[in-house]
């Protein structure tokens, strides 16, 4: 038996993430793999190539190796199974073994644990294996060492930045949740953390690549702003 167990509230989040390309199908479903190192839980994981998400679940199990890719019948999140809020979802695991697949789909089983560790049968949904390997994601998370003064605008895809204040709003389980934006230089993959910058969580994570930025843009306020005659 190889399942997977992890939180439907996470799971829902980190799904929005996946692509909807079809060159790069890999791309197209949600990973699930164990933590890194030897620590417990597993990490969840999508990406459409230009930003990309990543959540913890201390609750949740992996089998060793590398994973599986996950993606739901249809491609989009069933809303009989995840319409709830992360507050009511927060309490529920999905669980899918992905050996126990018929014509290359696999059954999920979503239910509440009780007060004796007993499980309590809420839903089910049908997830697509995709049969791929997913990128090597600690490639692209930003590290900051010897972080360099910015002098140039980050540019980012505004859609982009409405992907994340999403996941900000379900992870904070508030409609509208801080993120803070870390970045190396204009041109580097920037590290994207949900909630106030120094309440220190990082169970849930992004990278966002930026857009190109023009060197030669002027920095500082606009010209039309500045009435005094005073430097910007």
């Amino acid at each position: 038996m190889t399942n997977y167990r992890f939180s439907a509230a996470l799971f829902r989040t980190v799904y929005r993430f996946t692509s909807k390309e079809k060159t790069r199908y890999y791309l197209n479903g949600l990973h699930v793999s164990r933590a890194p190192g030897n620590q417990p839980g597993v990490m969840l994981a999508a990406t459409d190539g230009h930003k990309l998400i990543v959540a913890y679940d201390t609750d949740g199990f992996a089998p060793d190796g590398k994973g599986v890719i996950l993606r739901t019948e249809g491609h989009k999140l069933p809303g009989a199974v995840f319409k709830e809020d992360r507050k009511t979802l927060g309490t529920r695991m999905i669980e899918v073994n992905p050996d126990d697949t018929e014509s290359c789909c696999a059954p999920g089983f979503l239910f509440d644990m009780d007060e004796n560790g007993g499980r309590l049968p809420v839903g089910a949904h049908m997830f697509e294996v995709i049969d791929g390997d997913f990128p090597d994601i600690t490639r692209v998370v930003p590290r900051f060492s010897n972080c360099k003064p910015v002098t140039q605008a980050s540019t980012y895809d505004a859609n982009y930045l409405k992907a994340f204040t999403m996941a900000a709003a379900d992870f904070c389980n508030q409609r509208s949740a801080p993120i803070s934006i870390w970045s190396e230089g204009p041109n580097d993959p920037a590290l994207v953390t949900f909630g106030p910058a120094d309440d220190g969580k990082r169970d849930l994570f992004g990278v966002l690549m930026p857009l190109r930025a023009n060197a030669g843009a002027d920095a500082g306020r606009p010209q039309w702003f500045d009435t005094t005659g005073a430097p910007l």
